[in-house]
C-alpha cells in the first residue's frame, strides 16, 4: 500500500463520465444502473466513456441512495485467537464466501468476545450491513438472538 497521495489520480466521477459522453449526469446514472429507457447511441456513449475513465459507481453513494450496503457480517462470538486456529471456522468462513461470490453482495467478518459487546452491536445495527450470520462452537448460545428480525435480506438461492 502506497502512502504517497501527491502523485494519486482521484478517482473517476459520474460527472466526469458525463462530461466525456457528452450527456448529464441524470442520463449517466440510468445507464450505470440498467435503466431501459435511454436511447441506445447516448447509452453507447456513456459506456465507452465508462470503460475509458474505468469509472466504478461509488459505494457508498448506491449505500445512501439505495439503503443496502451490499454487505453481510459474519459474526464469530469468539476470540480472534480462537478463531484463526480451528479449521472449523475457516471452513465457515470458505464456504460463506463462496456462496456470497455467486451475488452482488461482500462478506465482512467480526469477532467479538465479551470485550465490548456493545461496539459489535452498534457497528451491526448501526446501517453498516444488510445480513448477519452468526457462527458459534456453543450450541446453548444466544448471546446475540437480539439481532434475529433486524435484518431484511433475502439472498438468491445457489445456483
Amino acid at each position: 500500500m502506497s502512502t504517497d497521495s501527491g502523485s494519486a489520480r482521484p478517482a473517476p466521477t459520474l460527472e466526469m463520465v458525463a462530461a466525456l459522453a457528452g450527456v448529464s449526469r441524470a442520463t449517466v446514472s440510468r445507464v450505470v444502473n440498467g435503466a431501459p429507457s435511454v436511447d441506445p447511441h447516448l447509452a453507447q456513449s456513456v459506456e465507452q466513456a465508462v470503460r475509458t475513465l474505468n469509472y466504478v459507481p461509488n459505494r457508498a453513494a448506491r449505500t445512501l441512495a439505495s439503503r443496502r450496503t451490499y454487505t453481510v457480517t459474519l459474526l464469530v462470538p469468539e476470540s480472534t485467537s480462537k478463531v484463526f486456529a480451528d479449521p472449523f471456522f475457516a471452513t465457515v468462513v470458505e464456504g460463506v464466501a463462496r456462496y456470497l461470490n455467486t451475488t452482488d453482495y461482500m462478506l465482512n467478518m467480526v469477532t467479538s468476545s465479551e470485550a465490548n459487546p456493545e461496539k459489535t452491536r452498534r457497528y451491526l445495527l448501526g446501517g453498516n450491513v444488510d445480513g448477519v450470520l452468526v457462527v458459534s462452537h456453543h450450541s446453548g448460545d444466544h448471546s446475540w438472538a437480539h439481532l434475529n428480525g433486524s435484518f431484511r435480506l433475502f439472498l438468491p438461492a445457489v445456483p
